[in-house]
């Protein structure tokens, strides 16, 4: 059974408005894209904030504006520079889609931003949500944003019954979005709602005694907000164990290139939990790494043990021998990482390499923070250099933890 809700009276249409727009004039965070608006700013600090937290966001829309000040130059960007800036962001398929749509604006539409929702919407990585808050910040568009604040809020607002709640299509909701968006300041009452649902409507122990719309709300006052909306059951963490291998040479760390094998040479023995991850990794440079195990499994013992790294210096795919300069091989105490909703114990194997004059037949000479591994240089690109890790290439925030890890007698 699908619910109707009715229009909410105009009289409570204005007196919600002015009550929230009042609030979030002398309430609202000062968040750098609000300081300094532009359509391109607001497009970029939507992709950002899907699935992030604002606190996350703000260093890295500073330096994504300052690397890529306007569309143009996310243009002419290589898709590694691009992703070298989110790198540490996560869901990479965010600055894939990014510059993808970039290059589409500055191909068919001469470096044009498109010029309402829909044009928004027919961009890559840009859905119902952000399309909406473009066209209502950036250029006045009287549509409505819903993300997950937005819609906490306006479903507490109209519904004190959770199965009411429940049966209702969202379009009906999305209606009743349409009615209240402000029309001469869509965007900053689309901000409004949000900020409302961020620091004051949160998902628990919301502040209602401080809330600018308490009067006209029926989940608060009927003491339903517990349950309203209803709480989406989340996957279960599934926890993994897996290993890194982590090779240094003289202040230079082993990278492969995007699309090159990582996996080594896994056994049977175990339980898989995902045995393709380049998915999550998808255009960043990373490091020789295990399957991910079923932590349940008795995995841990063979990724500890030292015949795993065997494995990879004798199966590298490489095709270049790395296995006569090793100098040392450490086993790091584990650390814990989460990706989606996956939890990760990452044991890292530390690989140093000697640092006698029979290695520099394998290496150039350190040339802005690369050393190149000179028997790969007939390929047609990089499949695996040495880096310092302090120029533009991407990788991930395992890949950099691993390199960071430490053994205790280091700390």
């Amino acid at each position: 059974m699908n619910s109707h809700l009715p229009d909410l009276a105009a009289g409570i249409v204005k007196e919600v408005q002015n009550n929230l727009l009042i609030w979030f004039d002398s309430h609202a965070r000062d968040l750098p894209w609000r300081l300094t608006p532009s359509h391109y700013g607001t497009w970029i600090s939507e992709i950002m904030l899907q699935q992030t937290t604002v606190k996350t966001v703000i260093p890295y829309w500073k330096e994504f504006m300052f690397l890529f000040p306007d569309v143009e130059s996310l243009a002419l960007a290589s898709e590694s520079e691009v992703l070298s800036a989110w790198s540490g962001l996560g869901f990479y398929r965010r600055a894939s889609n990014l510059h993808k749509a970039a290059r589409l604006i500055v191909k068919n539409h001469n470096g044009e931003l498109p010029r309402n929702r829909k044009q928004w919407q027919a961009m890559p990585g840009v859905g119902t949500y952000a399309s909406g808050a473009i066209a209502s910040i950036a250029l006045g568009q009287v549509v409505p944003a819903i993300d997950g604040n937005a819609k906490r809020v306006l479903s507490r607002l109209v519904f004190s019954d959770p199965e009411l709640c429940i049966q209702t299509k969202p379009s009906e909701l999305e209606r009743i979005a349409n009615q209240l968006v402000h029309k001469q300041r869509p965007g900053r009452w689309n901000e409004a709602i949000m900020e409302l649902g961020a620091k004051i409507c949160r998902p628990s122990e919301p502040k209602c005694s401080e809330c600018p719309v308490f009067d006209y709300c029926k989940a608060g006052p009927a003491g339903m907000t517990d349950q309203i909306p209803p709480t989406k059951k989340k996957l279960s963490a599934v926890a993994i164990s897996l290993a890194t291998i982590v090779v240094q040479h003289k202040g230079h760390y082993l990278l492969l290139a995007p699309g090159q094998p990582v996996l080594v040479g896994s056994s049977n023995k175990f339980p898989i939990g995902r045995s393709d991850t380049s998915g999550l990794h998808k255009g960043l440079w990373t490091i020789p790494t295990s399957a991910w195990f079923h932590k349940s499994g008795p995995s841990d013992e063979y990724l500890t043990h030292p015949g795993f790294v065997n494995r990879w210096f004798e199966n590298s795919p490489l095709g270049v021998q790395l296995f006569p300069f090793v100098k040392s091989v450490r086993l790091h105490p584990s650390f814990s990482h989460h990706i989606t909703h996956y939890r990760l114990k990452v044991y890292t194997w530390r690989v140093t390499l000697a640092e006698n004059g029979q290695i520099a037949s394998l290496l150039s000479p350190p040339e802005e923070g690369f050393c190149k591994i000179l028997p790969l240089l007939n390929f047609e690109e990089n499949v695996a250099i040495f880096s310092d890790l302090s120029g533009s290439l991407p990788i991930s925030k395992l890949v950099a933890k691993s390199v960071e890890s430490k053994l205790k007698e280091d700390d």
